[in-house]
């Protein structure tokens, strides 16, 4: 019987040390995770402060849309081999 005990007692002694390193693991994310909510409130509105600084610089067409780069839609930017004669592409279509 006292063998019995004996490995009772130990059980229990490894599950008391166990569930003490869970606590301390627990605490220890607990922390982390604080630590990572106060960043989150720090860094939130400057992010937000400075996404609104580069709308604010950005800028805008007549009708809200923001321009592209400059160039491109005059053709300008492109390798001579991308700019393709389009004329007749519409008769081309048609007859498909």
């Amino acid at each position: 019987m006292a063998s019995l005990l004996e490995r009772l007692a130990a059980d229990e002694s490894a599950a008391r040390r166990q569930l003490a390193q869970l606590r301390e693991q627990m605490a220890a994310l607990e922390e982390r995770l604080s630590e990572l909510a106060v960043a989150r409130k720090v860094i939130e509105p400057l992010l937000a402060e400075e996404s609104a600084a580069q709308e604010a610089i950005r800028p805008q067409s007549p009708h809200g849309h923001r321009p592209g780069p400059p160039g491109l839609a005059s053709g300008q930017g492109r390798a001579p081999s991308d700019r393709r004669d389009l004329a007749g592409t519409d008769e081309q279509w048609w007859r498909l």
